[in-house]
């Protein structure tokens, strides 16, 4: 049972209650009115059982996406492999295109000093989450917090970020959402440093086609290379993340998942 049914199941005992007890007169006398509705309620009972612990696990399949958990080591353990071929140093200026959950910007924060961050989304809901989960990561730090974070809202064509100034971007899991790709890809060409690199994190089918979890349409190899090729970049590293769970963050694994592999396109922009 999907969430729409538990909506309209919950819709309908909303319903039959209100049926029963909003009008004194035309509500049965004695047990009879409490009796149809006990039943009611026995009937679908299972099913908003059912319903109620996939809701839950949802909340904490969220929950454990951004990353509020308190065991640091085993965060840094999982992400390790990941956040290596980044090479992030302190003092880096880095921008996270489409950060989502943003447990990398609470990760950083965390654990690295003097970084100047600008997490760049178009989704309201990120946006607007961004702050409680740094927030969390910041109270688990042993020391005064050193670290810049900029929230900057992006566009389907740019990410309104500042010219010349990164010297690592991260696109994470986002690039199949990008409705611009060729305009995203120009736009952080401009912003990134002449001697930047940049990290394009994505799923690697057999074959492009359209992802039947998020309904993006996910690309093979040889078409990623084509963008990277078409916007000014040259790909100088590929990173294979097979061995990490899939298709979430590292310390997150849904068993009943088959996805595509996950690696890591490295770049920098062509000399002109």
């Amino acid at each position: 049972m999907n969430f729409q049914k538990t909506h309209f199941i919950g819709s309908v005992l909303l319903h039959l209650h209100d049926s029963l007890t909003a009008h004194e007169d035309a509500r049965p006398r004695g047990t009879a009115g409490k009796t149809i509705l006990a039943g009611a309620l026995l009937l679908l009972l299972p099913f908003v059982t059912v319903a109620q612990e996939k809701e839950s696990r949802r909340d904490r399949i969220a929950r454990l996406n951004c990353g509020i958990i308190d065991d640091v080591a085993a965060m840094e353990r999982a992400a390790g492999p990941e956040l290596d071929i980044y090479g992030i140093r302190n003092g880096d200026t880095i921008a996270d295109i489409g950060f989502g959950w943003a447990w990398l910007e609470g990760l950083l924060m965390l654990t690295h000093d003097s970084l100047t961050i600008y997490a760049n989304d178009v989704d309201r809901q990120a946006l607007r989450n961004i702050d409680r989960v740094t927030g969390f990561y910041l109270d688990l730090r042993k020391t005064r917090n050193t670290n810049t974070l900029h929230i900057v809202k992006g566009g389907s064509k740019t990410t309104n970020l500042p010219s010349a100034t990164f010297s690592k971007v991260i696109i994470r899991e986002t690039f199949h959402h990008f409705s611009e790709p060729e305009a995203l890809l120009a736009d952080i060409r401009r912003i990134l440093k002449s001697d930047g690199r940049v990290f394009l994190l994505e799923p690697m089918p057999e074959v492009t086609g359209i992802s039947p979890y998020c309904g993006a349409t996910i690309f093979t190899r040889a078409d990623m290379e084509g963008f990277i090729a078409r916007a000014g970049f040259r790909l100088i590293a590929f990173h294979d993340l097979s061995h990490l769970p899939p298709y979430s963050v590292p310390w997150v694994t849904f068993e009943d998942a088959d996805h595509a592999p996950l690696v890591v396109y490295e770049m920098e922009m062509k000399d002109d």
